[in-house]
């Protein structure tokens, strides 16, 4: 039995003007899977995400979450539910960690959250001694960390990450995959985009490949690779890059590190 859909996108698409930034877009997210959603810098990723989310509107077509259309007043009651993280996280400079995961919990109508239960979770990221200085002395990867851990106040049943991992050192990637994995095992769904080929390949359940706002491919790794790949265990890398036409999949060895900084010749 196919588990119910959270996420549906139903012949979505997005003009800027003459632009279309996403082309008929139809796809679902289940319940309790993990499903990455990728393509190139420009392809229609942020303007679908930020549709879902209710900060753009779809020029034409539907998307409902958990069976109710973003174009219902009653969206907004549902999007308490998400877990949403940015890629580029906007923060308040002048509260700290703790008041603004606190804030968000507020904003969401959660309960609030324990001192114990925060001290819990700025731990496991290392932002323990963090935790109470002001948001605007925060790197970027403490900054990430801060939105995941406010995105998760709520023990949402849908989380939505854009590229969750970036600008995060490989302890704290390391974190958020396990995060992810553990909402799965949860019966959650997680929604994510990623740049990172590997963390598409060995994650996700199911992957949806993007290109100039219009769908190129949706499935497993297994169904792609049988699709579109040139042998059973192709690389995921090499099949984006033949569907989305990003420079030429190299058949030879590659050049090495030391050969591209070797100075050219002058003739």
């Amino acid at each position: 039995m196919t588990p119910p859909s959270v996420i549906e996108f139903d012949h979505v698409t997005k003009r800027f003007g003459a632009k279309t930034a996403v082309d008929d877009l139809s796809l679902s997210v289940q319940t309790g899977e993990l499903f990455c959603f990728l393509g190139p810098n420009g392809a229609g990723k942020s303007s679908t995400i930020q549709m879902l989310m209710g900060l753009k509107a779809p020029t034409s077509g539907d998307i409902r979450i958990n069976g109710v259309s973003v174009r219902s007043p009653g969206i907004h009651g549902v999007r308490r539910g998400i877990g949403y993280l940015p890629e580029q996280p906007v923060l308040y400079d002048y509260l700290t960690g703790r008041e603004f995961v606190q804030f968000v919990a507020q904003l969401q109508e959660a309960h609030p959250l324990s001192d114990d239960s925060l001290d819990a979770a700025f731990a496991r990221f290392e932002l323990a001694n963090a935790a109470d200085a002001l948001v605007k002395t925060y790197s970027m990867g403490m900054k990430k960390k801060i939105a995941l851990l406010a995105a998760l106040t709520t023990n949402p049943a849908l989380l939505v990450l854009d590229e969750p991992t970036g600008a995060l050192d490989a302890a704290s990637a390391r974190e958020v995959k396990d995060l992810m994995v553990e909402a799965r095992r949860d019966g959650k769904a997680v929604f994510f985009t990623t740049h990172v080929m590997e963390i598409a390949e060995q994650m996700a359940d199911r992957l949806a490949i993007i290109d100039a706002g219009a769908l190129l491919a949706v499935g497993t790794l297994s169904e792609l690779r049988l699709r579109f790949g040139t042998s059973p265990d192709e690389p995921l890398e090499r099949i984006f890059l033949r569907l989305t036409g990003r420079g030429r999949v190299r058949e030879q060895a590659p050049q090495s590190a030391a050969s591209l900084m070797r100075p050219a010749v002058r003739q």
